[in-house]
């Protein structure tokens, strides 16, 4: 199921990085978290978990921490589909507790479980399409300067802007 999907991915993005294309085919293969960010960006020879955060960025993917929860929430979509299991089994069988299981989910896809499986794997995986496929153009657009765009945050009648609180900074 998964191995599907990573073919999918590398057909609409033939271009992705080698190290990028690494962390998401190490991703989706173990279908789900594959170590800490630092442990993969010392894996990949980068100094550090911020330089592996921004060559995803670069590349136009999630975190790791997003693409493995995304992973994660495919896997038990898929198992909950095919064999019937359900979320708290398989927290159960992953030695993590339930809750944070369903949080996971909640957290991932702004959605609760049964919504979630109720949607199906299909669903899941055009989600994880839309995250890694349409973050290309958005990753090389101009980085723009919100605050010098009218009506964009309120502005006290001098024209200042104001703070979060509305309040006029002097």
């Amino acid at each position: 199921m998964l191995r599907e999907l990573l073919s999918e991915i590398r057909i609409k993005r033939p271009g992705l990085e080698f190290n990028s294309g690494t962390v998401l085919e190490a991703v989706l293969l173990s279908e789900g978290p594959v170590g800490s960010a630092e442990a993969v960006s010392q894996f990949l020879g980068l100094h550090s978990r911020f330089e592996l955060g921004w060559l995803l960025k670069r590349n136009g993917l999630p975190s790791l921490r997003h693409l493995s929860a995304w992973a994660l929430v495919l896997s038990w979509v898929h198992h909950a589909e095919h064999e019937g299991t359900s979320l708290c089994k398989l927290a159960f069988g992953s030695h993590r507790h339930p809750s944070a299981c369903y949080r996971l989910v909640r957290e991932t896809t702004g959605l609760r479980w049964a919504q979630v499986r109720a949607r199906g794997s299909m669903w899941v995986q055009q989600q994880i399409l839309l995250s890694v496929c349409s973050e290309v153009a958005s990753s090389h657009e101009p980085v723009r300067n919100f605050a010098s765009q009218p009506g964009l945050f309120p502005t006290h009648p001098s024209g200042q802007p104001q703070g979060r609180s509305g309040k006029h900074r002097d």
